[in-house]
């Protein structure tokens, strides 16, 4: 995935995150989990036969772009219609969806997968679905609001239909014994890093995704809004042009101590 100059500089403090970056970043964790899972020194022409032998503790994920959400939205023009009464061409269209965007082009497809990222971009805001695949759960993770008056599914409602019907629907079609559910319950998480400036969402976002391979739970990750953020800004402007995602260890998301 290519990037201009004028893109990365979007990654300078006090810039909106191109969609392009997030989605190169995306390809760069996609890229560090697969090498995780699958040293390069292992040869064979079926990796993925080695699960257990290579990292039995693992979890397995799916990287979406952005782009899965525009494009799966086209089945959302009526947000009353489950997914499965489509006919005609919409149902074609919606079919040849599943087919296509069940896979990576790097790691497992979505079914073999324990979780599953969903970034999305909504009226210049990012917000991050994670999906757990086998338990039928996923996490709305918005880096500006919470509270009692905050409702993602008022908010953001194509997504949260795209998270809590159709993607259930999907994994339903390509495998309806091993996901038998057609809903997804969904939590809006409240404990999490928060965004305080109004352009860092995207790269809350990434640092989210980036916590979570790593096994940090976002309840107990912390990064301050200001100073960490720019470091990460232009980290992630490094690892981007180097082509590689850099671990936790060597980067560094601190996380609280709670007394435990």
């Amino acid at each position: 995935m290519s990037l201009t100059k004028e893109k990365l500089l979007t990654l300078k403090p006090g810039n909106l995150l191109e969609d392009s970056i997030v989605n190169a970043y995306v390809e760069i964790l996609k890229i560090r989990e697969n090498n995780l899972w699958y040293p390069n020194h292992i040869k064979t022409d079926n990796p993925y036969s080695f699960h257990a032998v290579l990292k039995p503790t693992a979890k397995r994920f799916f990287f979406a772009f952005s782009w899965w959400m525009v494009i799966a939205a086209q089945f959302c023009y009526d947000l009353k219609i489950p997914p499965s009464e489509m006919t005609g061409a919409a149902k074609d269209d919606r079919d040849n969806f599943i087919k296509t965007y069940q896979k990576q082009f790097i790691g497992p497809n979505l079914q073999d997968c324990d979780f599953a990222f969903f970034p999305a971009c909504h009226c210049n805001h990012w917000i991050l679905f994670v999906a757990d695949i086998k338990k039928a759960k996923v996490l709305l993770i918005d880096p500006l609001r919470n509270g009692d008056d905050y409702s993602g599914k008022l908010i953001y409602p194509t997504q949260y239909y795209l998270m809590e019907k159709f993607l259930p629907f999907m994994l339903h079609k390509l495998d309806d014994k091993q996901f038998p559910q057609r809903y997804m319950i969904i939590k809006e998480v409240v404990e999490r890093p928060k965004q305080e400036g109004g352009v860092d969402c995207g790269v809350f976002v990434c640092k989210y995704m980036d916590a979570i391979c790593n096994g940090i739970s976002l309840k107990t990750a912390y990064w301050t809004p200001d100073k960490d953020v720019i470091t990460f800004r232009y980290r992630i402007a490094n690892e981007l042009r180097n082509g590689e995602a850099r671990l936790i260890s060597e980067w560094g998301i601190r996380q609280k101590n709670l007394g435990l």
